[in-house]
């Protein structure tokens, strides 16, 4: 073929690799694991040989790669918006040498797609690439090596646990070693809970009905239901194996997931966080302390006087849609004309209900002075954020931080970005 014809077929083939070896670095590269195959280079080889490749109709291109091909096996907004970036940058005139110009180099990269069809020297083009892709070429930061490996040794580390807890149920019940296994998270639980309140019932005031205070009431209560849920259990695991109490499977199986480094099922269904049981208890008893000094607030009302953190609730999505619903109750405004904002760095104009958030962190960048800069190869995985104000402000209103001087970007539940909570500009 043409000259051009093979540049765009190089680009493809970029274009692909580049995609599927963004896997490699899973939560930042994409979200999740996206089923890229032969068949969507296949394709897309296919409306480039058929389009014209003096003239290619690049919007054409985009739609197709990105609402059919590629962006068929997407569902995360965020990770669509990743894949246009891409096609934007790749599929574009700027690499090729049609019409006399001269082509620019690949993005994040030197290399310029050779003007010919001599199959030879793309291929000696292809010989001098490095044998280890840095990061940087796939549009990532120099620190995601890290994030890569902790989420190797966190894999790892899930398995060797599965595989422990079958050899725990295979091997039978062993007391003696039961109690050898179970007395450090025994004794974390004695610690976390006494002298704290976490295990006193909820203080009952006036019947709340601002959809906030609701929340906050619901919140505790459900906190306090878990709480006693795993007080119960952790009282009876140990006195089975003090002997006073006959074994049950119920607290076997929970005793045999703890003793494998495994939150037990019932637990992990009501609240899903960490998977390792130590920091799944302290987690527990940190948000539900935390929940009960907020319960006391609304009690004196003053519900959002003070700064919150999301990290400390089990059902963020929850308190915002709260905040939104009584937002448009005290505006008289409807929730599906409301709209979320945030001001980092002073109040601004986010909204009758303004509720400071803190305890959020950055992966992948660097905040600071109200700009986003590149991360460096020395910078932490994750990067602590300063307190930002947020509300909610009917959807025609000016938005403090615009499209023109802002970027959006998605506030998960966690690092491993399975839950998308909202977005913060």
């Amino acid at each position: 073929g043409s000259a051009s014809r093979a540049q765009l077929l190089f680009i493809v083939a970029w274009f692909h690799a580049v995609v599927q070896e963004r896997r490699t670095y899973i939560p930042q590269g994409w979200s999740k694991f996206h089923e890229f195959s032969f068949a969507d280079l296949r394709s897309t080889a296919a409306i480039i040989s058929s389009s014209d490749t003096e003239n290619p109709p690049w919007e054409t291109v985009h739609g197709l790669l990105d609402n059919a091909i590629y962006g068929g096996r997407i569902d995360n907004v965020f990770d669509q918006r990743i894949l246009r970036t891409c096609l934007q940058a790749y599929y574009s005139e700027a690499h090729t040498s049609t019409g006399g110009r001269t082509a620019r180099p690949l993005p994040n990269t030197q290399i310029v797609v050779p003007c010919t069809n001599e199959h030879a020297k793309f291929l000696g083009l292809i010989n001098k690439l490095p044998d280890v892709d840095a990061p940087a070429l796939f549009g990532l930061p120099p620190n995601i090596e890290r994030v890569v490996q902790q989420a190797n040794s966190n894999r790892i580390t899930a398995q060797l646990k599965t595989m422990a807890t079958a050899a725990v149920a295979s091997g039978g019940w062993d007391r003696d070693k039961m109690a050898q296994q179970m007395k450090p998270l025994l004794e974390l639980w004695q610690t976390l809970t006494s002298g704290s309140s976490v295990l006193k019932p909820v203080k009952k005031g006036m019947a709340a009905t601002l959809p906030v205070d609701v929340f906050v009431a619901m919140e505790a209560e459900s906190a306090h239901n878990l709480i006693n849920t795993v007080n119960k259990m952790m009282a009876a695991i140990a006195s089975v194996l003090r002997g006073s109490e006959l074994l049950t499977s119920t607290v076997r199986d929970a005793a045999v997931s703890l003793a494998a480094g495994l939150v037990p099922p019932k637990w992990s269904d009501v609240w899903e966080g960490p998977e390792s049981p130590a920091l799944w208890l302290q987690a527990v008893v940190d948000k539900t302390s935390a929940i009960d000094g907020w319960l006391e607030k609304v009690q004196s009302g003053a519900t959002l006087s003070a700064p919150l953190s999301l990290s400390s609730m089990f059902n963020p999505a929850v308190f915002l849609n709260a905040l939104r619903q009584q937002t448009a109750r005290q505006t008289n405004v409807a929730v599906d004309e409301l709209k979320l904002v945030c001001q980092w760095g002073g109040n601004g104009n986010v909204g009758a209900l303004p509720v400071t958030i803190n305890g959020t962190v950055l992966q992948g960048a660097l905040f600071g002075g109200g700009l986003l800069s590149e991360a460096r190869l020395d910078t932490p995985t994750v990067s602590p954020l300063p307190p930002c104000v947020i509300g909610y402000i009917p959807q025609s209103q000016e938005d403090p931080s615009p499209d023109a001087t802002s970027v959006a970007l998605p506030v998960y539940e966690g690092l491993d970005r399975s839950n998308l909570l909202t977005q913060l500009r």
